[in-house]
């Protein structure tokens, strides 16, 4: 028979993102708010009212037509519509208080946001005007529909080049700070450091109102689609504990736990996939493609969970632990795809290149993993942690052992252990199926079905231990 360890899970699994975001930090009251969700108060669907209780300031509508009072998880929002080009702004002379610092000093901006549909530039909160900005923030600066969340002047700062999820808050802070000689623009996304860069010369419209979902200068334009909750002044520029801190209270009140909503909230298991080329969907080897594997893990989950799974494999063939570390292409394009497809869980099985291509040392592969697997968990995610399949090369497998052993202590605590695949030679004549792979390594289809059984112990055990079925 096979040798196959059965899957184990541990006890403890992941929280919520801003569970996770630990800060010795208190929050810091802000200098001002030009936006306060909770204080938005009204029925949903009229015009929104809002006084900056800090500064006793009111702000008027850009043109004609105000933000809607809406509700999104709990918590309360300006709803602006692109098309109704609604907008709110600040005249720059209610401003002077922070005036000095919003111009040329330090200064952090914190912003609790959702969008509903991507507009192109649609633009968050703005101070200046159309090519002569102080700073923005906008779904695209560049005129494209991409939706990549963008800070700074004339909104350079691209949140991780990619777009956010529709239709799920995060919390934006963009500050500006001097770093000896040197301004430097920094953005962060729930809490976490993002992006980082020396910061532009501002443009010359210092004395500009400021605009909420759309531009105030010149009567408006690059509207915004989506919720704004709240917008907090600070006219210094925050630590990263207090950035932190203040993100947190921001996720809590905008009920962030749709991350790892389950099933019966979800409406389906959404599950994401990284790997090498035995979890590519468009790799194919002796005429048998790997996205014949996620068929089968489908199948077999669906029957014994009995509802709908959903599966967004992102496997890249010739893929190492080294491809899979945040920041780069390969994580941010597989990590927006999970985003979007709401994916409450990420199966994990990298090693094999690292292995037997590149030699790695395991301290390096477990640091390359480790980061990946930390990464998911604060994006609130579940994780399932294969360690690579044992190939049939005696030289591989003695490294591919000490991966074994990495990947136990990198999961312990926050994951589920999958379990490991000996060698595939073992599986040559289990139960008069014959040979199992392709070419040693990669399974054919009796292979993909083993380990889709495999695949789904580890799933099924996590997906119970949570009690979401």
């Amino acid at each position: 028979m096979a040798q196959i360890a059965r899957p184990r899970v541990i006890t403890r699994l992941p929280q919520l993102p801003f569970e996770l975001l630990k800060t010795s930090s208190a929050t810091v009251t802000p200098n001002a708010f030009w936006l306060k969700q909770a204080d938005l108060t009204g029925t949903d669907g009229t015009d929104v009212t809002w006084v900056d209780a800090v500064a006793s300031v009111t702000p008027t509508a850009i043109t004609t037509n105000k933000p809607k009072l809406a509700t999104f998880g709990g918590a309360r929002y300006a709803l602006f519509t692109a098309a109704n080009a609604e907008g709110l702004k600040y005249a720059n002379a209610s401003l002077t208080t922070l005036n000095a610092a919003l111009t040329s000093g330090e200064f952090t901006i914190t912003i609790l946001a959702y969008t509903t549909s991507v507009v192109a530039s649609g633009t968050l909160l703005d101070k200046g005007g159309n090519g002569s900005f102080l700073w923005m923030l906008s779904q695209d600066a560049q005129g494209s529909a991409s939706g990549g969340q963008r800070f700074g002047v004339w909104s350079r700062l691209a949140t991780r080049s990619q777009a956010l999820a529709s239709g799920k808050p995060h919390v934006f802070t963009y500050v500006r700070t001097t770093v000896g000689s040197i301004i430097q623009e920094r953005l962060y996304v729930d809490g976490k450091l993002d992006k980082a860069r020396a910061a532009l010369s501002p443009g010359a419209n210092g004395s500009s109102a400021v605009g909420i979902g759309g531009l105030a200068a010149g009567g408006g334009s690059y509207w915004y689609s989506g919720g704004i909750g709240e917008v907090q002044v600070h006219n210094s520029a925050l630590t990263p504990d207090q950035i932190r801190a203040n993100a947190n209270a921001l996720l809590a009140q905008a009920a962030r736990s749709y991350l790892i909503d389950p099933p019966s909230v979800a409406g389906s298991l959404n599950i994401g996939i990284i790997g090498d080329s035995i979890n590519d969907p468009a790799f194919s080897t002796g005429g048998v493609f790997s996205s014949a594997l996620h068929t089968y893990l489908d199948t077999v989950l669906t029957a014994r969970l009995g509802i709908t799974v959903n599966i967004t494999a992102k496997g890249v063939s010739g893929a190492t632990t080294n491809d899979w570390t945040p920041g780069t292409a390969t994580f941010e394009a597989a990590d927006l795809a999970f985003e979007q497809a709401g994916c409450q869980l990420v199966l994990t099985m990298l090693g094999v290149n690292d292995a037997a291509v590149s030699n790695r040392a395991t301290s390096l592969y477990s640091g390359n993993l480790g980061r990946t697997i930390d990464e998911q968990v604060a994006r609130g995610r579940i994780n399932v942690v294969f360690p690579p399949i044992y190939p049939t090369s005696d030289s591989t497998n003695l490294k591919t052992k000490e991966y074994v052993a990495a990947c136990e202590q990198i999961v312990d605590g926050v994951s589920v252990f999958g379990g490991t695949v000996r060698a595939w030679d073992n599986f040559n004549t289990d139960g008069g199926t014959g040979n199992l792979t392709t070419d040693g390594i990669h399974p054919n289809s009796g292979g993909q079905q083993v380990l889709a059984q495999m695949y789904a112990d580890a799933i099924e055990n996590a997906v119970r231990s949570l009690n979401w079925v």
